[in-house]
């Protein structure tokens, strides 16, 4: 069972939080990042627990922009050096493509998915050899190899 007056405190931040911008601001002051092995948490343990990975941060930030009326997705990339795979959350923002990578919300916008994925790696040096673009269902919309 849950804490209500700590449920009910997530309520209320889920209506703060109103742009991918503060969503991103409050997982950075809030969240501390921990490679878990383990599936995804739910944005509410998240919350309680404030440490979490690329997974847990992407469903979070997406979550509360979906709340929003923010047309969301994120992306599964898997890197040439490493068999795991790193998530972003992605947010159409003034008809173009936003991002926010782990708890940290970049406001550069992109044409596309594929732009967000090159940049990303290049940033931070890495190879990707396939990624994922989900929509809030889990449903994969695009698939790129390289």
């Amino acid at each position: 069972m849950c804490d209500l007056k700590l449920y009910f405190s997530f309520i209320k931040l889920i209506k703060e939080l109103n742009t991918p911008s503060l969503i991103g601001k409050y997982m950075g002051e809030n969240f501390t990042y921990k490679y878990q092995a383990i599936g995804r948490k739910s944005p509410y343990q998240l919350y309680k627990e404030k440490i979490g990975d690329c997974n847990d941060f992407s469903y979070f930030a997406t979550y509360i922009a979906r709340k929003h009326n923010y047309e969301i997705y994120q992306i599964r990339m898997t890197r040439k050096e490493s068999d795991i795979a790193h998530w972003l959350g992605v947010y159409v923002e003034e008809g173009k493509y936003a991002y926010s990578n782990n708890q940290y919300y970049s406001d550069i916008k992109f044409n596309n998915f594929k732009e967000i994925v090159d940049y990303y790696n290049k940033s931070k040096n890495r190879i990707w050899i396939e990624y994922k673009v989900y929509d809030y269902k889990m449903k994969i919309l695009e698939t790129g190899i390289k």
